[in-house]
């Protein structure tokens, strides 16, 4: 039996400092904390690079992913499933059960990050 690898997707929320707009972010990583630290930090590349610091508002989603497989992909299928979503989609995906997430406090130095335990996210998943 192949050993599980565990994934985090994740949603950012962010704010345009020029219009307005609330943008939602999706990536995926092995490391959740480490992530959201590089984001916090300004260490990443792409879109990212765009937004500083202080546009990022909340940490609003994250799910657990197991895989059997080695993800050597530029995208992660649930995270591609999720950027191709609608806004009122990704809304809708917020407050589902399907979010893991149950607190964040943004940290330069370690993130604090609360999901839930294996055990609720078996229950909420069925």
């Amino acid at each position: 039996m192949e050993e599980l690898k565990r994934f985090y997707v994740y949603i950012l929320e962010l704010g345009n400092r020029r219009s307005g707009k609330r943008i939602y972010y999706t990536g995926y990583t092995t490391d959740i904390s480490r992530r959201i630290r590089e984001h916090l930090l300004n260490r990443s590349c792409g879109f990212m690079r765009y937004y500083h610091n202080n546009d990022i508002k909340k940490l609003v989603y994250v799910e657990v992913v197991n895989e059997s497989k080695p993800m050597d992909l530029l995208y992660h299928p649930r995270e591609r499933e999720i950027k191709f979503m609608t806004r009122s989609q990704k809304h809708a995906l917020l407050n589902s059960p399907r979010n893991h997430l149950i607190s964040y406090i943004p940290n330069f130095g370690k993130p604090v990050i609360i999901l839930k335990k294996p055990e609720q996210l078996e229950r909420n998943e069925e």
